[in-house]
């Protein structure tokens, strides 16, 4: 279990891990030292994200076999590390294509992510199990979200705007970049880049700028709120195949995971409220499951159809 402090200890190691593989002034190397002799959980959060981090990335990070002669398994620190920027753009995807496409119809399969190329310019992101219709004309580009997520890059036009519908919702831009993902009982839209217009149920209408987002449900009216950097560059992982966990419930963290795999992760009810801090590879929720499963000392059950995390059994 991570405790608020921990937590934050947790954040900060791991920012110390990207830096120092960036490469680190004598002066930060100091201040590094410093912080790690400061308290004995220091070194130990420093120890234990440093180890993810080589396995996250696939490398050997630069001191690794140094820290990794305390003992401390890589799946054991997943649990406390959580990095920004640096590690999305680092990890090389595969099974991610480009494609160009006109007046066509996509769609992923749950193990998949696909970027795609419209023929104005403008880009797709394609989550897992998600479907998209293109349709364009001299007036108007149109894409509608069937199911699933995709973001969106938008080619600047004025003449023809850029429309996706999802369900009873409308999104329009000229140029900007936003995701919308369309699940049973809910639409959210998130804005990245630039302002978009949305249009909901019953009439509900709104204006979106970067770093907005907006929940719109048959049950109540929207929900709009304000993202800080993290939260977008958190949310928007999944284009770069990763998860990013900061203090999610357990529960809600595997149901993230079940998106991605044929093989569900199931919580036991006493363990799932556990929160989670981490980046991960989507596909690989077995890997997941048996980080949390090492480091909340729980039984782990593999299972050809399902991962039982608490397993009685």
């Amino acid at each position: 279990m991570v405790v608020n402090g921990d937590m934050e200890i947790e954040r900060r190691a791991a920012d110390w891990v990207v830096a120092d593989d960036r490469g680190l002034t004598d002066s930060e190397r100091a201040s590094l030292e410093q912080w790690r002799a400061l308290d004995p959980r220091h070194d130990s959060a420093f120890v234990r994200a440093g180890a993810v981090w080589a396995t996250a990335v696939g490398v050997q990070r630069p001191g690794a076999s140094q820290d990794q002669s305390t003992g401390y398994s890589p799946y054991l620190g997943r649990r406390g590390f959580l990095a920004g920027g640096a590690l999305a753009a680092s990890v090389a995807l595969t099974g991610v294509g480009v494609a160009l496409i006109n007046r066509r119809t996509y769609r992923t399969t749950r193990e998949e992510v696909r970027r795609l190329a419209l023929e104005d310019g403008s880009r797709t992101v394609m989550n897992a199990d998600a479907e998209i219709a293109v349709r364009y004309s001299e007036q108007k580009r149109s894409v509608e979200l069937r199911q699933g997520e995709a973001w969106f890059q938008v080619e600047k036009d004025v003449a023809r705007p850029f429309v996706v519908t999802a369900g009873s919702a409308t999104v329009t831009a000229v140029g900007t970049a936003f995701s919308v993902r369309k699940e049973r009982g809910f639409t959210d839209v998130m804005v990245s880049e630039g302002v978009v217009k949305v249009r909901g149920p019953a009439g509900a209408r709104a204006v979106l700028r970067q770093g907005e987002a907006m929940r719109l449900t048959s049950a109540q009216g929207p929900l709009v709120s304000r993202l800080q950097d993290e939260q977008l560059q958190r949310r928007l992982a999944w284009r770069d195949g990763l998860i990013m966990l900061d203090g999610e419930r357990l529960g809600d963290a595997a149901e993230e995971f079940n998106r991605y795999s044929q093989k569900v992760i199931q919580v036991a009810p006493a363990i799932s409220g556990e929160r989670v801090v981490g980046v991960f590879n989507a596909r690989d929720a077995e890997g997941f499951a048996r980080a949390s499963a090492q480091v909340l000392n729980v039984n782990i059950g593999v299972y050809p159809d399902k991962i039982v995390l608490g397993d009685p059994s």
